[in-house]
């Protein structure tokens, strides 16, 4: 089998998981990790008053 077939196949493939795993999230109603997260950040900043970004250490 020729690299260009392979490269081909390999593209098809991915492009195949991309299309399914965006569907099952879809139907799922799931979000992503970073929107859940920022979510619980913004709520717990609201809670409390605080601002927790100056305390986050690099």
């Amino acid at each position: 089998m020729s690299s260009r077939r392979r490269i081909t196949i390999a593209l098809v493939g991915l492009i195949v998981l991309v299309i399914v795993g965006w569907l099952v999230r879809q139907n799922t109603g799931g979000d992503s990790g970073a929107e859940s997260a920022a979510a619980s950040v913004a709520t717990a900043r609201h809670e409390t008053g605080r601002n927790f970004s100056s305390s986050l250490i690099l």
